[in-house]
């Protein structure tokens, strides 16, 4: 899964590596997503952490080990003394990562975690946190795991993952999509707003460096990400941009049933019980 962050470029890093910019960013590639085998991945992070160093040309790289192998306690360790509830692995990334950074500056090894959850909704990769609350190769034989692909959406200067103010009611779009793959032909791109809906669809296109524009109507609870897809079937999904602080149509307060208390009884010969 390969993705890019953007940030106020310096001195330093402008000399450093040419690198692609936009909206007055530099962009940085890295990975969101690994494994070690502290969870089901191999070897150890320090070891991924090298190898993503000597062979790849990433600037980040995070690595988000499954939660469910934390060595956690009991939930009430977590009431008041949270900190001192984690787990050897926990801390064992957080020191590996902190060593690696101090040690080199070619890449930031970033520690993180994949919660899961088991009643359907999915999962979430929460990064660089201090208490904790595979995504496949692009080919065969690939070292990486890194297509090198950019999609880069903004609006209104903003880049994406911004909360614009609620009274904004027009929005205009930025999107830049580029692949060093000539093969890697960028066919659709589309914007899709809340509930899944297409809010702009930008038509049959065709290449693997373009710049699109378009200019939407907007109102207080929107939210807006790019889906562009390829010739060969993948494609990339941007963050959102969101109009306002609350969204349209979220359950903010879902409803949650208590069954009522239950007092066992005793009738003569028998006994009653509460239903489970």
């Amino acid at each position: 899964m390969a993705c890019t962050l953007a940030v106020t470029p310096s001195p330093a890093m402008a000399a450093d590596r040419n690198r692609p910019s936009f909206l007055g960013k530099s962009l940085y590639t890295g990975e969101f997503h690994a494994h070690t085998s502290v969870s089901d991945g191999v070897q150890l992070p320090p070891n991924a952490y090298e190898h993503v160093r000597d062979e790849t040309d990433a600037d980040f790289f995070a690595v988000t080990e499954h939660d469910v192998m934390w060595d956690i306690r009991n939930g009430e360790d977590f009431v008041e003394n949270w900190r001192d509830a984690d787990s050897a692995e926990w801390r064992s990334l957080h020191e590996s990562a902190a060593k690696f950074n101090a040690a080199q500056d070619d890449l930031v090894a970033v520690p993180a975690v994949e919660n899961t959850w088991y009643d359907g909704t999915g999962h979430i990769n929460v990064f660089n946190t201090d208490w904790h609350v595979t995504a496949r190769a692009t080919e065969k034989g690939s070292v990486d795991g890194s297509g090198n692909a950019v999609l880069a959406f903004g609006g209104d200067n903003k880049l994406m993952g911004a909360i614009l103010p609620g009274r904004t009611t027009t929005l205009d779009v930025d999107l830049r999509l580029t692949d060093p793959d000539a093969g890697d032909s960028f066919t659709s791109a589309r914007l899709v707003t809340n509930n899944g809906a297409v809010a702009h669809d930008f038509g049959k296109i065709n290449g693997n460096d373009l710049s699109l524009t378009a200019k939407l109507n907007v109102k207080d609870g929107d939210y807006y990400y790019v889906r562009a897809e390829q010739a060969d079937g993948n494609f990339l999904v941007s963050a959102p941009i969101w109009i306002g602080e609350t969204t349209r149509g979220a359950n903010y307060a879902p409803q949650i049933t208590v069954p009522a208390p239950c007092r066992p009884r005793r009738r003569t010969g028998r006994a009653s019980a509460c239903p489970r």
